[in-house]
């Protein structure tokens, strides 16, 4: 599995939102800074973040269900705080940048 680059204007028409439907909630900047693990694969994504993180982790992921309503957002906590996305590969692929993972701890 190659990702592959989704230019910057191409992003929320590949990912098919629509963003007049998101209520206020979390976004990825909210989320990002308390990514500790993203895992891949070629349908799903897997964020890892600590427990204190759920209530916003949760938060996001109820708002992009009602905007990206075509992909699969899913929020498993137990020891960490694990948001699942579950869409096609390009769709990941433009969803994985727009979160920035420098850094952190990727498993293909």
């Amino acid at each position: 599995m190659t990702a592959r680059h989704v230019a910057d204007e191409d992003i929320l028409q590949v990912i098919g939102c629509e963003l007049d439907k998101r209520p206020n909630a979390p976004g990825i900047d909210a989320l990002a800074p308390l990514i500790v693990k993203v895992i891949r694969s070629s349908s799903k994504l897997a964020i890892e973040f600590p427990v204190s993180a759920r209530w916003t982790v949760e938060a996001f992921a109820d708002a992009e269900r009602h905007c990206c309503s075509n992909i699969g957002w899913e929020v498993d906590a137990g020891s960490v705080v694990t948001l699942r996305i579950a869409a096609d590969e390009l769709t990941l692929d433009a969803i994985s940048q727009m979160f920035p993972t420098n850094g952190i701890d990727k498993a293909q």
